[in-house]
């Protein structure tokens, strides 16, 4: 749902001295005295490109509609940087966004000037997700030709954007390339932006400037503009990082015209989720499923049950058709598939037809959780599920107590999660209940969501040569690994697949599949069993051996390169549980070299046991609990020594615990 105005105006880039040759007279009037001034300084180190200027004028046109002119001047630093000659911006398609105006230049060092061809401007539909999703998005294109190393590049367009959700946009700050200049200004008269209206207020809410960008680099007022200059690039090589939003600038611009309602009302929580409601209402109806009478939570029970035999979920995105407004219940029930908001919406109809209140549920899964002071917007929100407004506890563990009452969560998504539970994907999320009275907030507990986890079993022989032949058996509790998931909409081979990816083998091994549970049964874990021959499985090294790492916990991935000062927070999810038993008769008697071992750190608390038995026989044990971690900005260095730590400890798991030494 959320637009950011990435104009992934890939244009965000760099620039060193201007050569003789080039002529600044050549480029457009707003660009010559930043690429004059840019002149005179150094160009900043170990940048591909520097922008000059990043300027962006918006301003409100009424009826909810947004119009913004993009001024980006770029310097290309290296070869590297010369992909910043494509202008490059994503849209809702139809009429909900459309470039009205695009020029472009390229000043060349050697003082050739080549300008933007019309003609090579080019808007192309974008499935983003792939053929299982219904997608409207849109790709605005324009590339200028032979940009090289000492290009000036210089982008202008003007945009025209009617959002269905209202004239709200964000923007942010910070992009791969330094920026010398960033301007966000919003225009108050009649300009070539658009009229004056009068009782619009204009908002701008900047988010996360500090630590990046210093106080005394910034010129903010209120309603008027955001300037800043002299910008970092964000780390190119720093993993485990928050989601963006979390973690780096942006600003929100928001256009309050008490005018314009066909869109929500982003002044406060309270009315967005006020008019989100009475925008649902209508959709409350509830087709005749044939289900049996009985109590109230029974009946929703089977109604939820119905919903996941019956109905498909695929994502539908945003379109200026669509908007933020779901199907109509009848239209879902008949085509059999709904997106996240149409499934809600018919859950929450059959509820409704029951004499039970509901009300719509706004979701941020993956942009990062929602800060409490965040202002109104709900393009902050990507997902939406359904509550259930209860007078008394059905003792269910999904069920959450608010300022405005105790109300049962219920995502219409989720075909893998026993009614009147969550989703782990879901925990940490302060989700927006969009009651009647106004909002609601709860935050997503562990007690809340279905205890996902992964039992793994391997019973094997290996023989002389270090081949291992055993059987596999795999127990997924919910959908901790989407394994039921896999099996219902990609079958027999996509498990099979899916589980080489978790254990891979060499190409010579194989997996057979031999059996499964039903993947829609909730009641009890997804079975899986296999047969498995993994060649080279036990490798000897003089009086040593080891044993492949088989469906081990993966050695965590290197966070950033050498000893650079770490820049961004440190964000790591490994949430879920994990049981590893291993029983492999060795081809001669060896004793664990690690029989017992404990791993903690913020993201993990595990314990190991190995030991020999009768019979050439070797057993392993690993329990894993996954844990959510997160080490703020001032702590962040803190963060990597337990992420260093927590990487050495899995690392001699993997060395030591799969090592035994052979028995004379």
């Amino acid at each position: 749902m959320m637009r950011f105005r990435t104009p992934t105006l890939v244009p965000l880039l760099a620039l060193a001295l201007a050569l003789p040759a080039q002529d600044l007279r050549k480029l457009p009037e707003w660009a010559v005295p930043h690429a004059q001034a840019a002149a005179q300084d150094p160009a900043p180190a170990d940048a591909d490109a520097w922008v000059l200027l990043d300027r962006i004028e918006m301003a409100y046109a009424g009826g909810g509609e947004i119009r913004v002119r993009h001024l980006s001047l770029i310097k290309v630093l290296t070869e590297r940087g010369r992909h910043v000659g494509t202008f490059s911006l994503w849209g809702l398609g139809g009429g909900a966004n459309r470039i009205k105006k695009l020029k472009g230049w390229n000043l060349r060092a050697d003082g050739e000037l080549l300008k933007l061809d019309t003609d090579k401007v080019a808007t192309v539909d974008t499935d983003l997700l792939g053929a299982s999703d219904v997608s409207t998005h849109t790709r605005t294109l324009a590339h200028l030709d032979e940009v090289a190393k000492g290009s000036l590049v210089a982008f202008e367009s003007l945009e025209i954007i009617r959002h269905p959700m209202g004239p709200v946009i964000g923007d942010t700050l910070l992009g791969a390339f330094p920026v010398r200049r960033y301007e966000l200004e919003l225009a108050r008269q009649a300009t070539w932006l658009g009229p004056s209206l009068e009782g619009v207020a204009l908002r701008l809410d900047p988010r996360h400037l500090s630590p990046w960008i210093p106080a005394a680099q910034v010129d903010f007022v209120q309603g008027s503009h955001l300037r800043a200059w002299n910008l970092p690039a964000l780390p190119r090589d720093e993993g485990a990082h928050p989601p963006g939003l979390n973690a780096s600038p942006w600003v929100l611009v928001r256009f309050l015209d008490p005018a314009f309602r066909e869109g929500l009302d982003h002044t406060s929580w309270d009315a967005l989720a006020q008019g989100m409601n009475r925008r649902y209402q209508p959709f409350f109806r509830a087709p005749e499923l044939g289900l049996p009478a009985g109590e109230p939570q029974a009946r929703l029970k089977a109604a939820w049950a119905w919903m996941h035999r019956e109905l498909g979920y695929r994502a539908v995105y945003l379109s200026p058709e669509r908007g933020w407004i779901p199907e109509q219940p009848e239209e879902t029930q008949r085509r059999r598939y709904g997106d996240c908001k149409d499934l809600a919406t018919f859950f929450m109809g059959q509820a409704k037809a029951l004499g039970l209140a509901v009300a719509p549920v706004l979701v941020q899964t993956v942009g990062g959780a929602l800060d409490p002071d965040e202002p109104p917007f709900f393009g902050r929100f990507n997902h939406a599920i359904a509550a259930v407004r209860l007078d008394r506890s059905w003792g269910l563990p999904a069920e959450v107590e608010t300022s405005r009452g105790r109300y049962l969560l219920v995502d219409g998504t989720d075909a893998f999660t026993p009614f009147g539970q969550l989703s782990t994907w879901l925990l940490g999320c302060r989700v927006l209940i969009c009651a009647p009275e106004g909002a609601a907030w709860a935050e997503i507990k562990p007690s809340h969501c279905l205890g996902e986890s992964l039992d793994l079993e391997l019973r094997a022989k290996v023989d002389e040569v270090g081949t291992l032949r055993g059987t596999w058996r795999v127990l997924e509790t919910g959908n901790a690994r989407t394994l039921r998931g896999t099996l219902v909409h990609q079958g027999r081979e996509g498990l099979r697949k899916a589980l080489l990816q978790q254990s891979p083998l060499p190409p010579t091994g194989t997996l057979e599949i031999t059996g499964t549970s039903d993947p829609k049964d909730l009641d009890k874990p997804f079975e899986i069993t296999c047969r498995i021959v993994h060649p080279k499985a036990l490798v000897r090294n003089g009086q040593e051996v080891e044993l492949a790492p088989w469906g081990m916990p993966g050695i965590p991935a290197v966070l950033q390169k050498g000893d650079t000062p770490r820049v961004y927070p440190v964000h790591l999810d490994r949430r879920g549980g994990l049981h590893l038993h291993v029983e492999v008769e060795f081809p001669y008697a060896a004793e664990p070299v690690l029989p017992e071992a404990s791993l903690a750190s913020p993201w993990r608390k595990g314990t190991w046991k190995a030991s020999a038995g009768p019979g050439n026989r070797v057993v392993l044990d690993y329990v894993q609990e996954g844990r959510l971690g997160d080490f703020p900005y001032a702590s962040r260095n803190e963060g990597m020594a337990a992420w260093k730590k927590d990487r050495t400890e899995v690392r001699r798991l993997h060395l030591d615990g799969l090592s035994f030494k052979v028995k004379p």
